[in-house]
This record gives C-alpha cells, structure tokens and sequence, in this order.
C-alpha cells in the first residue's frame, strides 16, 4: 500500500499483480487489480482487474 501525497484528501492504492481468476463462472484469468481507498474512512473509491487497469 501507499499514500498519495497531500494532507485530508489522502488515498490509499493497493496493487496486485499475479494472475487471479475471473470473478465471474469460468476459468479465465486476469493480470491483477488495482484498487484505491480514502485513508480517512477506508471507503473504497475505485477498483479495477486484469487489462481494464492498464486503461
């Protein structure tokens, strides 16, 4: 994990990059997620998976 820099707005972004499975039914897999979450409520802001990330 690492913050983003400045004060209150501070995010937090977690980064995996290992294949994973699809969460749907089937045997794909996805390079990884990205997700970010503010570091003052732990609300989660925006995830991504596999290719969608690189966009």
């Amino acid at each position: 994990m690492s913050p983003a820099a400045g004060g209150k707005d501070e995010v937090w972004t977690v980064s995996f990059f290992q294949s994973t499975l699809c969460l749907q039914r089937s045997d794909r897999l996805l390079d990884g997620f990205t997700a970010r979450y503010d570091a003052a409520t732990g609300a989660l802001l925006d995830a991504c998976r596999g290719q969608v990330c690189e966009q």
